[in-house]
Protein backbone atom coordinates (compact mmCIF):
# COMPACT_ATOMS: atom_id res chain seq x y z
CA UNK A 1 0.00 0.00 0.00
CA UNK A 2 2.93 2.37 0.77
CA UNK A 3 4.84 1.87 -2.32
CA UNK A 4 1.50 2.34 -4.34
CA UNK A 5 1.37 5.99 -2.87
CA UNK A 6 4.57 6.48 -3.53
CA UNK A 7 4.06 5.51 -6.85
CA UNK A 8 1.17 7.87 -7.29
CA UNK A 9 2.28 10.62 -6.02
CA UNK A 10 5.51 10.09 -7.95
CA UNK A 11 2.86 9.92 -11.09
CA UNK A 12 1.37 12.94 -9.86
CA UNK A 13 4.45 15.00 -9.06
CA UNK A 14 5.69 14.09 -12.67
CA UNK A 15 2.43 15.54 -14.43
CA UNK A 16 2.38 18.49 -12.46
CA UNK A 17 5.90 19.26 -13.11
CA UNK A 18 5.28 18.38 -17.20
CA UNK A 19 2.14 21.07 -16.84
CA UNK A 20 4.10 23.63 -15.51
CA UNK A 21 6.71 23.20 -17.90
CA UNK A 22 3.96 23.07 -20.85
CA UNK A 23 2.63 26.48 -19.34
CA UNK A 24 5.96 28.21 -18.73
CA UNK A 25 6.44 27.48 -22.77
CA UNK A 26 3.07 28.55 -23.77
CA UNK A 27 3.66 31.74 -21.20
CA UNK A 28 7.22 32.65 -22.82
CA UNK A 29 5.69 31.95 -26.75
CA UNK A 30 3.11 34.59 -25.80
CA UNK A 31 5.52 36.88 -24.44
CA UNK A 32 7.65 36.53 -27.27
CA UNK A 33 4.80 37.21 -29.96
CA UNK A 34 4.01 40.92 -27.73
CA UNK A 35 7.42 41.55 -28.05
CA UNK A 36 7.79 41.39 -31.81
CA UNK A 37 3.99 42.85 -32.54
CA UNK A 38 5.62 45.85 -30.58
CA UNK A 39 9.12 45.89 -32.75
CA UNK A 40 6.73 45.40 -35.93
CA UNK A 41 4.37 48.33 -34.65
CA UNK A 42 7.12 50.51 -33.72
CA UNK A 43 8.96 49.35 -37.46
CA UNK A 44 5.98 50.27 -38.82
CA UNK A 45 5.65 53.53 -37.14
CA UNK A 46 9.05 54.27 -38.26
CA UNK A 47 8.54 53.34 -41.20
CA UNK A 48 5.20 55.73 -42.12
CA UNK A 49 7.19 58.52 -40.26
CA UNK A 50 9.71 58.35 -42.80
CA UNK A 51 7.54 57.57 -46.02
CA UNK A 52 5.72 60.84 -44.34
CA UNK A 53 8.57 62.95 -44.59
CA UNK A 54 9.97 61.96 -48.04
CA UNK A 55 6.44 62.67 -49.34
CA UNK A 56 6.57 66.19 -47.96
CA UNK A 57 10.11 66.77 -48.95
CA UNK A 58 9.28 65.47 -52.29
CA UNK A 59 6.16 68.34 -52.22
CA UNK A 60 8.33 71.06 -50.92
CA UNK A 61 10.74 70.53 -54.34
CA UNK A 62 7.41 70.38 -55.94
CA UNK A 63 6.16 73.64 -54.80
CA UNK A 64 9.71 75.20 -55.29
CA UNK A 65 9.89 74.37 -58.58
CA UNK A 66 6.86 75.24 -59.51
CA UNK A 67 7.25 78.56 -58.27
CA UNK A 68 10.60 79.03 -59.78
CA UNK A 69 9.06 78.50 -63.59
CA UNK A 70 5.92 80.41 -63.09
CA UNK A 71 7.93 83.20 -62.26
CA UNK A 72 6.89 86.55 -64.19
CA UNK A 73 8.13 90.02 -63.40
CA UNK A 74 4.95 92.47 -64.43
CA UNK A 75 6.05 95.95 -63.04
CA UNK A 76 8.84 97.99 -60.39
CA UNK A 77 6.36 99.62 -58.30
CA UNK A 78 7.97 102.67 -56.42
CA UNK A 79 7.41 102.83 -52.47
CA UNK A 80 4.40 104.71 -51.48
CA UNK A 81 4.62 106.12 -47.90
CA UNK A 82 7.84 108.03 -46.34
CA UNK A 83 8.73 105.21 -43.79
CA UNK A 84 9.00 102.69 -47.20
CA UNK A 85 11.10 104.46 -48.85
CA UNK A 86 13.23 105.10 -46.21
CA UNK A 87 13.47 101.31 -45.20
CA UNK A 88 14.34 100.71 -48.62
CA UNK A 89 16.22 103.06 -49.84
CA UNK A 90 18.43 103.55 -47.10
CA UNK A 91 18.90 99.77 -45.42
CA UNK A 92 21.37 101.03 -42.99
CA UNK A 93 20.06 103.99 -41.62
CA UNK A 94 18.05 101.69 -38.97
CA UNK A 95 21.15 99.69 -38.46
CA UNK A 96 22.68 102.96 -37.62
CA UNK A 97 19.57 104.39 -35.67
CA UNK A 98 19.38 101.17 -33.28
CA UNK A 99 22.97 101.71 -32.78
CA UNK A 100 22.65 105.09 -31.59
CA UNK A 101 19.86 104.34 -29.16
CA UNK A 102 21.58 101.94 -27.44
CA UNK A 103 24.50 103.91 -26.98
CA UNK A 104 22.80 107.84 -26.28
CA UNK A 105 19.49 106.53 -25.69
CA UNK A 106 19.22 108.48 -22.53
CA UNK A 107 20.63 111.39 -23.23
CA UNK A 108 19.11 112.67 -26.65
CA UNK A 109 15.60 111.91 -27.80
CA UNK A 110 14.43 110.03 -31.03
CA UNK A 111 14.57 112.74 -33.44
CA UNK A 112 17.86 114.18 -32.82
CA UNK A 113 18.71 110.48 -32.89
CA UNK A 114 16.85 110.14 -36.34
CA UNK A 115 18.75 112.52 -37.92
CA UNK A 116 22.35 111.86 -36.68
CA UNK A 117 21.99 108.49 -37.85
CA UNK A 118 20.50 109.91 -41.47
CA UNK A 119 23.76 112.34 -41.32
CA UNK A 120 26.14 109.73 -40.69
CA UNK A 121 24.64 107.11 -43.24
CA UNK A 122 24.89 110.01 -45.87
CA UNK A 123 28.32 111.26 -44.95
CA UNK A 124 27.34 114.38 -43.37
CA UNK A 125 28.20 113.71 -40.09
CA UNK A 126 28.82 116.84 -38.00
CA UNK A 127 31.64 116.72 -36.05
CA UNK A 128 34.83 119.01 -35.17
CA UNK A 129 36.75 119.44 -38.25
CA UNK A 130 40.69 119.96 -37.82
Amino acid sequence: MFFEKVILCGIVLLILIKVFFSLKQICFKKIVEAEHKKDDELYKKKKEKKDLEKRQELLRTNQLQVYKENVDIVEIMKPVGKWTQMVMHNGGILLRLAQLIKSEGREKGFWELFVKAQASTQGKYKGKGR
